[in-house]
């Protein structure tokens, strides 16, 4: 069973995140963190290790993911280390 590696967290309560989404795919990711804002993070997760790596943060880029996702992506596969 594949497992959704990309998480999407809302951040914006301090004492806890929450997961709002989860996919297979960082375009996927990237056009989930643009669509809920600034403020929400993407975090990587290594299967098979459960090692979890922030990719991205919508508001602290130099972009906004609505821009354009592919690049998102890009960028975030290069800060999970996968390219």
């Amino acid at each position: 069973m594949k497992q959704l590696v990309w998480r999407i967290y809302d951040d914006s309560n301090t004492s806890q995140a929450v997961l709002v989404a989860a996919t297979f795919h960082a375009e996927d990711a990237a056009a989930m963190a643009a669509h809920f804002g600034d403020g929400h993070r993407v975090t990587y997760c290594q299967p098979h290790t459960s090692r979890y790596v922030d990719v991205w943060r919508e508001g602290s880029e130099d972009f906004p993911a609505a821009e354009s996702y592919d690049r998102a992506a890009e960028l975030m596969h290069k800060r999970a280390g996968l390219c």
